[in-house]
């Protein structure tokens, strides 16, 4: 059951003073009759449901309905108990005038107009049939009468008045606490974003319904993680490292959004994005979307080794990247207390495989992704590779570049110290492969060379 302060507040501030106004019309009906010298037994027993009414609709409204429109019927119901003030006071007119009164300042302040109307015209239906069954009673007025009828009158205008400007100022306050409310929601919200997918958090103010709801949609998806990244953490100081991957993490996921992908999650160093869902261009799009984004990400890796190495932080970053395309379960996954927006299934965890196969700074991507964007990807097919939970080798590709009319597509490997451009489109085999015997036999030099020093150091030693 509910409390008193848990009632509607239209509920509190009609209550008290319907008690007052049941109180004093009481009181203004015993003096009519009181000096007329005749009061008739039945009168008591209207009199104790008079003063009964104002508690009887303040519990039965604020405990059963609770509401606005609650406390308006309660409003309609006045009109009716007004109606029988009138009759019961012989129809005198300065009573009749000081009942209808009150019943109109008060509803007309608290309530809307139509409750208005609707408590006036049952007040008529009252006042009518009582005068068609009893008719004026003779009761008149005196001085004592119209004294406690401009008592009434004053007394109840200044507890509406009161209870009016009470409502006034706590739903100003209740405004004020809710823009405080949503000010702070708010700085929340923009905060919680930085752990979503803008896409995913755009969903979700979108639309609150559909909580759980999952969907079979064909995706294109995206793994990548970092060459050697736990060796790395090994080798340099934690604030290096937290710098370096968070620089890393924040370019790769602004070009993720550039390129409409959906950010599922961050796995240490690893990525998983997603293109299909909630937006989709088709699946040939979003496929040629997910590829552009792998070469964009590398080189603006190499941007990054270069930025790191000037400012005279060593650091060796690789990356390996697999898609792959095929339908998934996408949506909402987890518990009542906690849901995570993803998707699942053989479609994500063959791109996660594919991730793992790859070399360093190399892109592979499945068959099923080649043939959305063979005719715009320069792509060279790989030895089919035996995967994981599945029977059949797996065809794959190793992504080149954009094709262009204009320029041939470019394949570049470097490591520290040494470096590599091919264009396969332009080069001759042969010439080829005599320049990597010479860079062979150069590394070979070199590492006589750092073995000679080697020897020397422990000689001295």
């Amino acid at each position: 059951m509910l409390k008193d302060d848990q009632f509607h507040y239209l509920i509190r501030a009609t209550y008290q003073p319907r008690v007052a106004a049941s109180a004093l019309s009481v009181l203004i009906t015993l003096s009519q009759y009181m000096s007329g010298g005749n009061i008739p037994p039945l009168l008591f027993v209207y009199i104790a449901l008079v003063l009964l009414y104002p508690h009887l609709t303040y519990w039965i409204s604020g405990t059963w309905f609770n509401s606005a429109q609650a406390a308006g019927v309660c409003m309609l119901f006045d009109g009716v108990v007004v109606g029988t003030m009138i009759v019961a006071n012989g129809f005198y007119l300065f009573t009749s005038i000081t009942f209808l009164a009150a019943l109109v300042f008060s509803t007309a302040v608290i309530a809307k107009p139509k409750i208005l109307l609707s408590s006036m015209a049952l007040l008529l239906v009252v006042v009518t049939l009582g005068w068609f069954i009893k008719g004026p009673q003779g009761l008149g007025g005196s001085e004592l009468i119209d004294g406690l009828c401009s008592l009434f009158l004053l007394l109840y205008s200044a507890m509406v008045a009161y209870q009016v400007f009470n409502v006034t100022a706590r739903l100003r306050q209740s405004r004020e606490l809710t823009k405080m409310d949503n000010q702070t929601l708010n700085g929340i919200m923009q905060h919680l974003r930085r752990y979503i997918s803008p896409q995913v958090y755009a969903e979700i103010a979108r639309r609150s319904e559909g909580a759980n709801k999952t969907n079979r949609k064909r995706l294109t998806v995206f793994f990548s993680d970092i060459e050697g990244f736990t060796q790395l953490m090994d080798n340099l100081e934690e604030e290096t490292v937290t710098h370096i991957l968070n620089e890393y993490l924040n370019t790769m996921s602004e070009i993720a959004i550039k390129h409409g992908g959906t950010i599922d999650k961050f796995m240490g160093d690893g990525i998983m994005i997603f293109f299909g869902d909630p937006y989709t261009q088709g699946a040939k799009e979003d496929a040629l979307a997910c590829v552009r984004m792998s070469l964009e990400m590398g080189q603006n890796l190499k941007r990054l080794r270069r930025q790191w190495k000037a400012a005279g932080i060593y650091s060796d970053l690789h990356m390996r990247i697999g898609i792959n395309t095929g339908y998934c379960a996408v949506g909402n996954f987890g518990s009542e207390n906690r849901m995570d927006y993803t998707a699942v299934g053989s479609t994500v965890n063959l791109a996660s495989r594919l991730e793992a196969r790859a070399g360093r700074d190399a892109v592979l991507i499945s068959n099923s992704t080649h043939q959305l964007v063979t005719d715009r990807i320069e792509c060279h097919e790989q030895v089919p590779v035996k995967v994981k939970g599945l029977r059949q080798p797996i065809q794959n590709y190793l992504v080149l570049g954009e094709k262009s009319a204009t320029a041939p597509s470019v394949i570049e490997k470097e490591s520290s110290g040494f470096n590599i451009s091919m264009v396969p489109s332009l080069v001759d085999i042969a010439k080829a492969r005599e320049l990597m015997l010479e860079i062979d036999s150069s590394l070979c030099s070199l590492e006589r060379k750092q073995n000679e020093s080697r020897a020397t150091v422990r000689l001295l030693n």
